[in-house]
């Protein structure tokens, strides 16, 4: 008979797993256990692993789900504008016989650097004839020959500041081309064992941000370049993740707030929005090709900067999901989800540790695996009964 009034006790406290639909971003799944005993006094059945986590107070952020790529910033194409008839006496005439050559004359790409790999300031984006065309930094682009006479510019700044940080001296750094410059020029180009001319031809120097890491190649070893022809895809070294955000999603995302983000292997880092477009553009899809009558998906560009970049791996141009933020709750009572117990007259409870007994409680909003609570005996420090998973 006792073992009979046992078997009918543990068959009443049954454990049951629900599934709980969470609002915000996408559809997050909680388990939570059905108490079936006594009214007055529910409890868990026994023999459920679990621990006892505290009541906190903290800030909950539900957030809606899009999609992104993770890759690199401010990607572009390098343009090749070094021709065969490019060239300058270290007077700053020209060849004559240079002169004679038609006007974009090809040299052979000798050599290219590896995808991925990094060209830091002083270094050759690539070879051509062996010579190198040399990475230097800076946001006016290369337009012009460097050499006396010409006009002051930020050009011949850039080009300055680069060879000062290279170990030469042109003097006075500022925007005049001088012969102190001319001096610092035939230095640096005897050190890369280029002729010597004290001018800089358009095309030897490419002027761009900072680092560039090297992307997809868009030239072969042994091709014939002329001025105009692509080279590689380059970019810098900082990670971010672009977004094309639907349209209708565009106040979701706003300069400066915090986004979460889940990496192909599942593991999540923080960002922060970076930057958002302001004029929606129509997104390029595939569809669109196959029927031309299908509407247009209107879509905002927008940029999050990551942190914990130690995490990213080599992920390159890598699917992820972002949790733009939707609806938040500040300074809330907040448990682990799965310390809810659905009850059986419906609403939940939380199990207090120690005591065993299950207490009503309000769910609130659902976010980051946390769930907002209110109850009559619950405060901050409160410890509950959160099962193992």
């Amino acid at each position: 008979m006792p073992s009979l009034l046992r078997r009918r006790s543990e068959h009443r406290r049954r454990v049951v797993p629900l599934a709980i639909g969470l609002a915000g971003a996408g559809a997050v799944l909680a388990t939570v256990l059905i108490a079936s005993g006594g009214e007055d006094e529910p409890s868990r059945a026994a023999g459920v692993s679990a621990s006892s986590a505290e009541v906190e107070r903290r800030t909950l952020v539900a957030r809606e789900l899009v999609d992104g790529t993770l890759g690199y910033a401010g990607s572009r194409t390098v343009i090749n504008r070094l021709g065969a008839s490019d060239s300058s006496g270290a007077d700053g005439g020209s060849d004559p016989e240079a002169a004679d050559a038609p006007a974009g004359g090809s040299r052979t790409l000798t050599a290219l650097p590896r995808p991925g790999s990094v060209v830091h300031r002083g270094g050759a984006l690539y070879r051509l004839d062996s010579e190198p065309v040399v990475l230097m930094y800076g946001s006016t682009p290369a337009y012009r020959a460097l050499e006396e006479g010409i006009e002051d510019g930020r050009d011949v700044l850039q080009l300055e500041k680069n060879l000062v940080a290279l170990g030469f001296d042109p003097g006075i750094v500022d925007e005049t081309f001088t012969s102190d410059t001319a001096s610092a020029v035939r230095d640096w180009q005897e050190s890369e064992e280029l002729e010597e001319t004290g001018a800089v031809e358009l095309g030897r120097v490419v002027f761009l941000p900072g680092p560039r890491r090297v992307g997809e190649r868009k030239a072969s070893v042994g091709s014939l370049l002329g001025d105009g022809s692509e080279v590689l895809d380059a970019s810098s070294t900082r990670r971010v993740v672009a977004i094309e955000l639907d349209a209708s999603l565009q106040s979701m995302a706003r300069t400066g707030d915090r986004v979460e983000v889940t990496l192909p292997g599942g593991s999540t880092v923080g960002g922060r929005i970076e930057s958002v477009g302001r004029v929606a553009r129509e997104k390029q899809s595939d569809d669109a090709a196959a029927d031309p009558n299908a509407e247009a998906q209107l879509v905002i560009d927008v940029t999050v900067e990551l942190r914990g970049r130690r995490r990213l791996g080599r992920y390159d141009e890598a699917p992820v999901s972002v949790g733009l933020a939707q609806d938040s709750r500040k300074n809330v009572l907040s448990v682990p989800v799965n310390a809810l117990v659905a009850l059986r007259g419906g609403g939940y409870g939380v199990e207090l540790a120690g005591s065993r007994r299950i207490v009503p409680v309000d769910a609130g909003m659902f976010a980051d695996g946390f769930v907002e609570i209110s109850g009559s005996g619950i405060r901050t420090g409160t410890r509950v009964v959160v099962p193992d998973e």
